[in-house]
């Protein structure tokens, strides 16, 4: 500071001065201004400091302001995160729900799948809207007991007819009557087994027509069948048998009660007791499949209602009324079959020898057809055929000993030709 006084102030140290007890207008404060000795007045001094006051109070304003401004975004960005926080937290949750939904769905149809794959029906040619049936009629007539369609057997009041999308059982007398089908060894039942007779049928007519599916599990019992169940009311009931000298391995029976008729669109034997909510959905085998396992049991070898030559088989003659031939089957029987026939004079069995002679057999001098007992193979059947030895229209049928024949089914150049058939039966 320079060394100057201002006023009547005297030169001291300012460390020697005392405290001013106020800042009055008139006070007077030394100072230096650009090297020149200066004072300042309390008014000066007031005024400098409401001055800074204000702007003081205007920095904190705008600051507080600017703090309120920043608390209001801070506030709303944190209701923004806890809104979006809250839809994820919700998409989450509905995703795990239909997470939990799927995996709930793909382990009942993965049970499902199961429940269909150990479903095992024990029957054969159960699809009766497309039935396997070689012996092709549609109507197998009361009064007489035996095979219908194919794997199945009536007892003898009752008629069958095969319609376009079902079977029809009718039993027209007052006793009880069944549809049967024996089971074979490979899938025989035991005393104790547990199984499930299910079929579904068409109750009403036109209109009102409608499928119901019927269903009872039952134990196979020690000896003879079940009482059940019932599958309609008192109408139908299901038998199912134990192993016995007529049913080797079991089998499974619809009864059919007295004066009744029922549709029947398919039918199944499952191993193991299923409940209405557990019951398998019905999987039908396809036709080739049913047609290939009942071709085990049973087989017609046709000619055709056409004008051409079938061939049928070739073998040897032992003698001038035997022969020996061999049949080639793509399916091998299950077991060695009894054979029979049917045709007429107009549709021969033609048997042409190895020099071109033809005779010609029909239903008139043809005395049998048998399966060789020494048959090694199933699919290559060794036959003995044995003509009669009578003159027919003057002509003599004979074979010649050693020579080799062709045998064939000949409707060639007649003007009407008829169905030849030649039925091979291995059925239990």
């Amino acid at each position: 500071m320079a060394d100057k006084t201002t006023g009547e102030l005297r030169t001291v140290k300012i460390g020697d001065l005392t405290s001013a007890p106020d800042i009055y207008d008139d006070f007077k404060m030394p100072g230096e201004l650009q090297g020149e000795a200066v004072h300042i007045t309390g008014s000066q001094i007031k005024y400098y400091a409401v001055a800074a006051g204000v702007q003081a109070s205007e920095v904190f304003t705008a600051s507080v302001k600017t703090a309120a401004t920043a608390a209001t975004a801070a506030k709303e960005a944190a209701s923004a995160s806890a809104q979006a926080a809250s839809a994820s937290a919700g998409a989450a949750s509905a995703s795990a729900q239909k997470a939990s939904a799927s995996a709930e769905n793909a382990a009942a149809s993965a049970e499902k799948a199961l429940i269909i794959q150990n479903a095992k029906n024990l029957l054969d040619n159960t699809d009766f809207t497309n039935p396997v049936n070689q012996r092709r009629q549609f109507v197998y007539p009361s009064g007489v007991a035996g095979y219908t369609i194919d794997r199945w057997r009536t007892s003898a009041g009752l008629q069958l007819e095969v319609m376009s999308d079902r079977i029809r059982l009718t039993n027209s007398t007052s006793s009880l009557y069944g549809f049967i089908q024996y089971l074979p060894e490979g899938r025989a039942l035991k005393p104790g087994d547990v199984v499930t007779i299910v079929c579904e049928t068409i109750e009403g007519m036109g209109s009102l027509a409608q499928s119901v599916i019927h269903s009872g599990a039952v134990t196979v019992p020690e000896s003879g069948y079940t009482s059940g169940p019932y599958l309609k009311s008192n109408t139908v009931r299901a038998r199912v048998y134990a192993p016995s000298d007529t049913m080797p391995y079991g089998g499974a029976v619809v009864m059919l009660a007295a004066d009744a008729t029922i549709d029947i669109k398919w039918i199944a034997l499952y191993e193991g007791g299923y409940t209405r909510s557990t019951l398998p959905p019905y999987q039908p085998k396809g036709y080739a499949a049913e047609l290939a396992e009942c071709q085990r049991y049973f087989r017609v070898l046709n000619s055709l209602a056409v004008r051409q030559k079938v061939f049928l088989m070739d073998g040897y003659a032992e003698s001038e009324t035997t022969a020996v031939a061999t049949l080639d089957l793509p399916i091998a029987m299950r077991a060695l079959p009894t054979v029979s026939w049917t045709w007429q004079p107009s549709t021969p069995l033609e048997m042409l020898e190895a020099s071109d002679e033809i005779l010609y057999a029909g239903q008139a001098n043809v005395q049998s057809i048998t399966a060789r007992e020494d048959t090694s193979d199933l699919d290559r059947l060794r036959l003995d055929i044995t003509l009669e030895n009578k003159t027919v229209n003057g002509v003599t049928f004979s074979f010649k000993r050693g020579n080799r024949y062709e045998f064939f089914f000949d409707t060639e150049g007649l003007a009407n030709p008829e169905v030849g058939r030649l039925y091979l039966d291995a059925n239990l």
